[in-house]
């Protein structure tokens, strides 16, 4: 119960103009046949026993319509839709929340809006029916009611705000085609939820707002979104497909993270930016279509990705991020197109499955450690346009054997960078040349010198 000191101030104040003179029209609320309660109808009531609202009582503020309180004894509460003649309009920030013995709810028409927390953490609430003219469900308004297995959104409804059913234990939930916004992790850790249709009438999809959701198998996402926000299907481990409309221009961070089930993901073309993460712990993801306008393969898109084994990169995408294809250690080939002039940190550390890279001519970065714990690198080429290789960049490689580096040795040099001792660096030009082919040039400067001096010989003979 949510006594406040003014709450019993304003108590005592009723319980004195009552003992001298009413200033109020008194109402009686029916509790039973041998209990009557006045209510008086003054913009914040005291407690009072209303009909139909058992195990407890209620506040009520007759100014806004709002019920405002209940104690956590109530056991049920058939919500009327007046009290002392006055309509019920809303249910207030957190009425009914804790209510630990409610078990039933019945919500009247003439309420619209169910406020924040208005039946938080209700953890024994199995029945509620909500009114037919509810526009909008508050922030936590039914979150943590953990015995909710079942509930009829109304076609009124339009808002759904933050959190508003957090960890209920939802299997399936009809989202009425009125509703047009969804909030930050409004149905986050449903893990029960199996089948999820966003109707057409959303055009805002919100943060983790079906982050966590690890029973959900498929996904239907309508043509009047635009935007795919950050987290908003992280943790569905057991998501297996997903369609992407072409009216989609952006994917947030993570947005997918750690969807273990995705094997397969068609990005559409509508899409321009896709941020760091989104693919990240995907690890039964084996085919990626990017869209061709892509610019940027964001930090840590597809880390983790183990069962990766080829992709295709348009020629829009300027960047490689940091992290980008981190062990993805069954990415065995990877076309980097020609548009690229940056490879980030760590860009393909642990891709063990890869034999092969050729950074293409256009690329002036590559970052530090680029490709570590790389174990089955064997060649690298590298083209002459490269003016910095970060730190470490070759470590942990073990069967790396050739660089070929498109630049002369001298360039390779002023990048200061540090090979290991085993791998046979190869230039070009004729410092390259001569590295390479030493040997060679000197049997043959040898053999040169050996011909001329028995020709010498032979002509002082003569």
């Amino acid at each position: 119960m949510k006594i406040t000191k003014f709450s019993l101030a304003l108590l005592g104040a009723i319980v004195l103009l009552q003992t001298t003179q009413p200033t109020h029209a008194i109402e009686y609320i029916t509790k039973s046949s041998t209990q009557q309660v006045p209510l008086y109808l003054s913009e914040a009531t005291d407690w009072i026993y209303v009909e139909g609202i058992e195990g407890g009582r209620v506040t009520f503020d007759a100014s806004t319509g709002t019920i405002t309180n209940a104690e956590r004894t109530i056991t049920a509460a058939n919500i009327p839709d007046s009290i002392g003649g006055i309509a019920v309009l809303s249910i207030g920030i957190e009425a009914f929340d804790k209510c630990l013995n409610l078990k039933t709810v019945t919500i009247p028409d003439t309420v619209t809006t169910l406020e924040e927390g208005a039946f938080f953490a209700c953890e024994n609430l199995m029945d509620i029916r909500l009114s037919q003219n509810l526009t909008t469900i508050g922030k936590g308004a039914f979150a943590a009611c953990n015995s909710l297995v079942t509930l009829e959104l109304p076609n009124s409804l339009n808002t759904i705000e933050a959190w508003a059913f957090e960890s209920c234990p939802f299997e399936v939930i009809t989202i009425p085609d009125t509703v047009t916004y969804i909030g930050p992790a409004a149905f986050n850790h449903c893990q029960y939820l199996t089948t999820l249709v966003i109707p057409k009438g959303v055009t805002t999809l919100s943060e983790y707002a079906f982050s966590n959701c690890s029973g959900l198998t498929t996904i239907e996402i309508p043509d009047t979104i635009t935007v795919i926000p950050e987290y908003t299907f992280s943790n569905c481990v057991n998501l297996a497909s997903i369609i992407i409309p072409e009216t989609v221009t952006d994917i947030g961070y993570a947005a997918f993270y750690n969807c273990t089930s995705l094997s397969s993901i068609e990005i559409p073309n509508s899409v321009s930016s896709i941020a760091g993460g989104t693919f990240h712990n995907c690890i039964n993801l084996t085919s990626v279509t990017l869209p061709n306008n892509l610019t940027a393969i964001t930090n840590y898109m597809f880390e983790n990705c183990t069962s990766l084994r080829e992709i295709d990169i348009p020629n829009s995408v300027t960047s490689i991020g940091e992290g980008a294809f981190l062990y993805c250690t069954n990415l065995s080939s990877i076309d980097i197109p020609a548009t690229v002039t940056s490879i980030g940190n760590a860009a393909f550390g642990g891709c063990s499955g890869l034999d092969t890279i050729s950074i293409p001519e256009g690329v002036t970065t590559i970052g530090k450690h680029v490709f570590v714990e790389s174990t089955n690198l064997s060649t690298i080429y590298i083209p002459k346009t490269v003016t910095a290789i970060g730190e470490n960049s070759f470590d942990d490689c073990p069967s790396l054997i050739h660089i070929y580096f498109a630049g002369t040795k001298a360039q390779w040099n002023d990048l200061n960078v540090i090979v290991p001792y085993y791998i046979v660096m190869h230039y070009s030009g004729l410092d390259g040349f001569l590295e390479e082919h030493i040997v060679t040039v000197i049997v043959v400067v040898l053999i040169i010198a050996l011909l001329m001096g028995i020709l010498f010989i032979r002509r002082k003979r003569k």
